[in-house]
């Protein structure tokens, strides 16, 4: 694997990008909707860089339909699990548009996740406001405090990275204990 400073992801000799983001979507709440079994998400990849028209990743994929929640009024469980491969930079965000099949028009709210929350490479647990389609001719999105989708993420983008970085701590630490260790022994020799 080779990093590539210019994009943020690690590389295969052949250029290859390595980015990849695993995704489990678990319970949306608060968007109206007409049922659950009409509502699925649709998750894509984004660029965040202006004028910039190129796939940041693979095309967008679809959930299965949601399932009433058992446990709470008005929120759809999806429990699934996505896998995006490959990503090619980190200025690209996750969107996830929620679809209801039987209204019109189908989109009914956005939200958005940036790639870069997701740099410590470990598997968070999120919750991300929904903002919801208002009605009315226009219908435009507008936050709803009670609108959330709960997510489950990780973005793998270089396995060098993290051991470059593990690397440089310990370097660090050597230097301290042979400094304290120079600092002891010209200290016993003054004595």
């Amino acid at each position: 694997e080779v990093y590539n400073e210019k994009t943020g992801i690690g590389e295969t000799l052949h250029g290859l990008p390595l980015g990849c983001v695993s995704l489990k979507l678990i319970v949306m709440e608060g968007v109206p909707c007409s049922s659950a079994k009409n509502t699925s998400v649709v998750v894509s990849l984004k660029s965040t860089r202006p004028n910039d028209s190129t796939a940041p990743g693979p095309p967008a994929q679809v959930s299965k339909p949601g399932r009433a929640s058992a446990h709470k009024k008005n929120a759809i469980d999806f429990n699934q699990t996505f896998t995006l491969a490959p990503v090619k930079t980190h200025e690209a965000q996750l969107v996830f548009d929620i679809m209801d099949q039987a209204a019109d028009p189908k989109r009914r709210g956005t939200c958005k996740l940036h790639l870069r929350d997701l740099i410590s490479q470990l598997e968070a647990n999120m919750t991300l406001n929904v903002l919801v389609r208002e009605p009315g001719p226009e219908g435009t999105f507008a936050p709803e405090a009670t609108a959330r989708l709960f997510i489950r993420a990780k973005f793998q983008y270089s396995k060098v990275r993290p051991l470059r970085h593990e690397i440089y701590e310990l370097q660090n630490k050597e230097r301290e204990l042979r400094k304290r260790k120079t600092e002891l022994r010209l200290s016993k020799t003054k004595d």
